[in-house]
């Protein structure tokens, strides 16, 4: 059973999506909030808090994790140093150094309550992820608001969402995961959730196709064959006939 503070957890980071849409919306109205360097720092001081209290146990991953957070608050410093930045240029650096932060810090919270969190509840956090991530880029597409992908032209739709690239890799990730869940169900599974499943599915590779790279365009017609051709010529547990009525 999770604790109330890895609910918290899972909460918090489930609605990234959402804050990176909202910190879009910000930033295209010309408002001066960074509401994506409070949400980074509230996410990092709640991480440092939770695995402090839980303490550390002397293992590699520990020493390993330390290192790369000590390593990284050093070379901050040394940069600052080196380049004679001022405090404006220090703080600008540190907020970015925080993104390399959770890099680390996330992992280490799930390896501290690895015996909390279990298959479902990845899968609730995944896919959690991937509706935000789908909605925040397909409602302001169909409200026709937003910015285009390419400048000056009509070519994709990134809605609120400025790093084309990232948001790219976001809706992989997004897609990769939903496809193989979707395709893990059975016939066991309510016919709504499936269908829900297969509308998310749809929604991530929408969303690719919107973002108009050619990586996330081929990856998820890739992506697409080799679920369908594992689905019904390499999942043994699953008889043909079975296979084709829950398809």
């Amino acid at each position: 059973m999770l604790l109330k503070e890895t609910k918290i957890f899972i909460i918090l980071f489930a609605i990234f999506p959402v804050v990176d849409a909202l910190n879009g919306f910000v930033l295209s109205a010309g408002i001066n909030l960074p509401i994506g360097v409070a949400y980074r720092l509230v996410c990092v001081g709640f991480l440092v808090f939770q695995i402090a209290r839980k303490g550390f146990s002397k293992k590699i991953y520990t020493f390993l994790s330390v290192a790369l957070i000590f390593c990284g608050i050093i070379s901050l410093f040394i940069q600052t140093i080196v380049l004679q930045n001022d405090v404006t240029a220090l703080l600008y650096d540190a907020t970015n150094m925080i993104k390399f932060f959770l890099w680390v810090l996330i992992p280490y919270y799930v390896y501290q309550r690895v015996d909390l969190f279990t298959k479902t509840g990845y899968a609730k956090l995944f896919l959690a992820i991937s509706t935000f991530f789908t909605l925040g880029l397909l409602i302001p597409y169909v409200l026709g608001i937003g910015n285009q992908t390419y400048a000056g032209s009509d070519a994709g739709y990134k809605a609120f969402f400025f790093a084309n690239n990232d948001t790219t890799i976001g809706f992989i990730v997004s897609a990769t995961f939903t496809g193989w869940y979707l395709f893990q169900q059975t016939k066991q599974t309510k016919i709504w959730t499936r269908l829900l499943l297969g509308l998310l599915y749809l929604g991530n590779l929408l969303g690719l196709l919107l973002l108009g790279t050619k990586t996330g365009i081929v990856y998820g017609v890739i992506l697409t064959i080799v679920l369908l051709l594992r689905f019904f010529f390499f999942q043994k547990r699953v008889g043909p006939a079975a296979k084709w009525a829950s398809a």
